[in-house]
């Protein structure tokens, strides 16, 4: 990967200076085909859509689509006792041996399956007993490689939002 990530930097290079190379990577780690690249300069980005819309963008004889990516929505990254995982290939079993070491703060592993088939979706959730446990799990294990070649990618979760309007006491509504 670190060569794909090397050579997409030098052909993208000769517009203006990358900062950062993030290859799309299938649940096994290998590539999905495309790339998302950062520059230091936003008129680098531009020019090279310029580019690839007036003139065409090739590489190795093929033609390259370019396009602004759409930010992500800012997520919640403050520290706390649940992650998520994603990347499991097999049953939870190989993902219960990564976390042998963490067994005492590691209170529940919540695979998610698909509604229709019940089949693993190789994603789910590991809760901790504290945000500090959390915390090291996610420094220690997050883009490890399972016995079973499955690459395991974690990150805090989303906390819960509720969609309901808060209880009232008297179970009734107020008019306004």
């Amino acid at each position: 990967m670190m060569q794909t990530r090397r050579v997409c930097a030098n052909f993208f290079g000769q517009y203006g200076t990358v900062a950062a190379v993030r290859l799309a990577l299938n649940g096994d780690g290998t590539a999905k085909g495309y790339c998302h690249v950062v520059f230091k300069e936003k008129g680098d980005a531009v020019a090279i859509f310029a580019n690839a819309r007036d003139e065409g963008l090739y590489y190795n004889n093929r033609s390259l689509r370019v396009d602004f990516a759409s930010p992500f929505p800012a997520r919640d990254t403050k520290p706390h006792h649940q992650l998520y995982f994603s990347g499991l290939r097999s049953d939870e079993s190989y993902l219960e041996g990564a976390l042998s070491n963490y067994k005492q703060s590691l209170k529940r592993i919540k695979l998610l399956t698909d509604a229709g088939t019940g089949q693993s979706t190789g994603t789910g959730f590991l809760q901790f007993d504290s945000p500090q446990s959390a915390t090291e799990v996610l420094k220690a294990l997050n883009g490890i490689k399972l016995e079973d070649g499955s690459l395991i990618r974690l990150s805090y979760a989303k906390r819960k939002t509720s969609t309901f309007p808060p209880r009232t006491t008297n179970n009734s509504f107020e008019a306004q």
